[in-house]
């Protein structure tokens, strides 16, 4: 039962992250003192660190201007969506376009460190964004979070090289696969790679360094 509840939340987690299943997505989000950029996604124990208990987003100067909790989905993964106001709601933060920051904590405010993010975010008002938080001092290789068991779903982030075959990324993870899937914001499509599918089912063919990616083992 236990397990079976594990699944389910994963289940219910990717639904919302990838839009996996029908009908449920991301809503656009206003924060109580104007309108927000939302941005959502996955934060991974690395670098000797635990998973952290919450994210910040500063504007210019170490102006706040967003808090969100990361939920644990396990030992080495969390799950968070986080509301960033803008230079209209709260001086010093970002103007629209401007860059924003984040910074994971680990349960007081003088313990945080900056998060590291395959590519800069920008605050965009109503828009909601996926996005990866790295925690500093990543393992250079190889895969952040634990490999599925048997029958079940992990969610991790590939932090080896950049546009290594799939096969060959998932081989190490040491499981059978029956698939791994990867949402790709550019396009807002869903690439999925199976072994043994046919051609046309194989759009996730390399991973790219910084990718979240759902696998499934049999």
């Amino acid at each position: 039962m236990d397990r079976t509840l594990k699944h389910l939340r994963a289940l219910i987690v990717l639904s919302v992250a990838f839009g996996l299943l029908a009908g449920l997505s991301v809503p656009t989000s206003v924060g109580a003192e104007g309108p927000a950029s939302s941005f959502f996604g996955f934060v991974f124990a690395d670098g000797g660190q635990p998973i952290p208990t919450k994210v910040r987003a500063y504007g210019a100067g170490g102006v706040v201007c967003g808090t969100a909790d990361v939920r644990a989905m396990n030992a080495q993964t969390g799950f968070f969506q986080i509301d960033v106001v803008g230079q209209d709601a709260r001086e010093g933060c970002p103007q629209v376009g401007g860059e924003v920051t984040f910074w994971l904590l680990y349960g007081r405010v003088d313990d945080g460190v900056p998060a590291s993010m395959e590519a800069p975010l920008t605050f965009q008002p109503g828009a909601t964004t996926m996005v990866s938080l790295g925690i500093p001092g990543a393992p250079p290789q190889g895969w952040s979070g634990e490999a599925p068991p048997p029958g079940g779903v992990a969610i991790l982030r590939w932090n080896g090289p950049d546009r290594m075959p799939t096969s060959e990324a998932v081989a190490l993870l040491g499981v059978p696969v029956r698939g791994a899937w990867h949402y790709d914001s550019a396009s807002a499509s869903r690439l999925a790679w199976v072994p043994d599918a046919p051609p046309w089912v194989q759009t996730y063919l390399e991973v790219r360094t910084g990718d979240v990616v759902v696998v499934r083992a049999r």
